[in-house]
């Protein structure tokens, strides 16, 4: 499940190249990907939830003990049934969103 997931995840990241930069951490439980929209990632986050029923959380929401977290990323859950169609959704809304 989570092999796929992060496929699918990927392939829509490097599609998205002006929206998202890599996610190099190969996790196949979640994705950290950086968010490289001018309005930040708690924005997206909070826009994509409310116009399109996607779930994905800012950065700002984590917090370490080991060291700052970068505040443009968006953490993606992987690990669910639903995150391949989930992405395909969220493809759909960049598409639309770009034009």
């Amino acid at each position: 499940m989570g092999e796929r997931s992060r496929a699918r995840l990927d392939a829509l990241i490097a599609q998205h190249p002006e929206t998202f930069g890599a996610d190099a951490s190969h996790n196949l439980a979640f994705a950290f990907p950086r968010y490289l929209g001018t309005e930040g990632a708690d924005r997206f986050a909070n826009d994509l939830a409310g116009r399109a029923d996607i779930l994905v959380l800012p950065a700002s929401l984590w917090r370490s003990r080991l060291g700052q977290v970068p505040t443009d990323h968006l953490r993606i859950g992987l690990g669910r049934l639903g995150a391949v169609p989930a992405f395909d959704a969220l493809d759909r809304y960049l598409f639309v969103a770009v034009q």
